[in-house]
C-alpha cells in the first residue's frame, strides 16, 4: 500500500462510507512519503472529526484499477457524493513532505457534495468576478449555480471559507484579481487553505443532517457565540476559532511566546488602547499551524462597540498566508475583516496569527 503511494480513507456518518483514495502525482509517479503524509494531515484536522467518522483504509483492492482519472497536472475532485473517490494533490503543493491541511479538505468537500464558495446562487452581492482575466479552460470554476441546483442551507456568505477561491485564482495575468469583494475590507480574506472553517463544517452537517437527526442527538446542548452541537457527542458544542470549552463560553489559549491574548469587558464611552502581539521570534511554522492568539471584546448587551486600528505591523500578502489580525465584528462562525468598523453586536473577537517573526496590532475602542 504504502509502496504505491496511495492510501484510502472511510467516512462514515451513521449511513454512508465514502472509500477516497489520496495519491500526489509527480514526474516519476506515486510518492509514498507524500501519499502517507496527506494522511497524517488530514487526520489532524478536529473539527471535521466531529462531523465525521475516519480511519485509514488496509487495501486498495478495486480502487486502484480507475487511480489514473483526471489529468496528473491538476488538483481536484468532482463535486458528487461518490463511492468511491480519487482525489489528485499537484506536487508543488507538497513542501518538504507536506501538504496543506486546507487543500486535502477541498477536494474532500467536493467529494462530499460541496461547490465553490462563488458559485453560489446568490454570489453578485458578495463578490465580482472578471471573467475576461479567468483562464477560460477554468471558468467552470465560477459559475454561477442556482437555488435549484446548489443549497448553502441559509448560511452567511464566508470569504474566509476553505471552499473559496483567492482573488487571483486561475488568473490569465496575476496583476488583475479575478474576483474582486463588494465588500473590500475582506478582499484578502479570500483563498484561505490553512483549515476549514467552522461555516464548512455547518455545511457538512446541515447536509449530512448530523446533530439535528433527532435519533441521534435527541437533547442537545445549548451553545454560546455561534457555537454548533458537536454530533459525534450530542452534549458538547464544535465552536469558532476565537472560543473553546464544552460550550463555547471560553476564551480559547494561544500559542507561541508573544501571545497576550484576553477577554475584555468594555465599559468605557471613551477609547481604550490595547497592544496585540502573536508569533514566537524567529521560530518557523508550516502553514496549517500557524501560532496564533485571541482577543474578545465584550460590551453590555444591547450596546456595540466601535473599533479602530492605530497600528499594524504584518506581512501584507494574499489570504494573510504569513501573519495577520482577523477581525470579527458580526456573525461569529464567519470569517473576519480588516479595518475600521462599528460592530453589529456586543461582541468582537480577534484572531492574530503568525508564521514567522512577531506580528503586533495597536487598537483602540470604546463602547457605543
Amino acid at each position: 500500500l504504502l509502496k504505491s503511494g496511495i492510501f484510502v480513507l472511510l467516512l462514515k456518518n451513521g449511513r454512508d462510507v465514502l472509500c477516497i483514495v489520496f495519491f500526489a502525482t509527480g514526474k516519476r509517479g506515486c510518492r509514498s512519503e507524500s501519499a502517507t503524509e496527506i494522511w497524517f494531515v488530514f487526520s489532524r484536522a478536529p473539527l471535521l472529526k466531529t462531523a465525521f467518522e475516519y480511519t485509514e483504509g488496509t487495501g486498495v483492492g478495486r480502487m486502484l484499477a480507475s487511480s489514473t482519472r483526471g489529468p496528473a497536472r491538476t488538483c481536484r475532485s468532482e463535486v458528487d457524493v461518490k463511492t468511491y473517490v480519487h482525489i489528485r494533490v499537484r506536487p508543488y503543493l507538497v513542501v518538504n513532505g507536506r501538504v496543506q491541511l486546507g487543500t486535502i479538505c477541498h477536494e474532500l468537500a467536493h467529494a462530499l457534495g460541496i461547490y465553490h464558495t462563488q458559485s453560489r446562487y446568490d454570489r453578485d452581492s458578495y463578490v465580482n468576478v472578471n471573467y475576461a482575466n479567468i483562464d477560460s479552460s477554468q471558468q467552470y470554476n465560477f459559475e454561477k449555480l442556482t437555488s435549484a441546483t446548489e443549497n448553502h442551507f441559509g448560511l452567511g456568505y464566508d470569504y474566509g471559507s476553505v471552499m473559496h477561491y483567492s482573488p487571483y485564482g486561475f488568473a490569465i495575468n496575476y496583476n488583475i484579481p479575478t474576483m474582486t469583494a463588494r465588500d473590500t475590507n475582506y478582499q484578502n480574506m479570500m483563498g484561505q487553505r490553512e483549515t476549514p472553517l467552522l461555516y464548512d463544517v455547518k455545511q457538512l452537517n446541515l447536509m449530512y443532517n448530523c446533530a439535528s437527526n433527532s435519533a441521534r442527538c435527541r437533547s442537545q446542548p445549548s451553545c454560546s457565540n455561534n457555537g454548533i452541537v458537536n454530533s459525534k457527542t450530542c452534549t458538547s458544542c464544535i465552536c469558532p476559532r476565537a472560543f473553546t470549552g464544552t460550550y463555547c463560553a471560553s476564551l480559547k489559549g494561544g500559542t507561541g511566546s508573544a501571545c497576550n491574548g484576553q477577554m475584555i469587558s468594555a465599559s468605557s464611552t471613551s477609547f481604550v488602547s490595547l497592544s496585540a502581539s502573536v508569533g514566537n521570534g524567529n521560530d518557523y511554522r508550516y502553514y496549517d499551524t500557524p501560532y496564533d492568539c485571541y482577543w474578545v471584546i465584550k460590551a453590555p448587551t444591547g450596546r456595540r462597540i466601535q473599533f479602530q486600528i492605530k497600528s499594524l505591523n504584518t506581512n501584507c500578502m494574499e489570504s494573510c498566508t504569513w501573519g495577520g489580525f482577523e477581525i470579527n465584528y458580526a456573525n461569529l462562525d464567519l470569517a473576519g475583516m480588516f479595518s475600521t468598523f462599528t460592530s453589529s453586536s456586543n461582541v468582537v473577537t480577534i484572531r492574530g496569527t503568525s508564521r514567522y517573526n512577531n506580528a503586533n496590532m495597536v487598537f483602540s475602542y470604546r463602547v457605543v
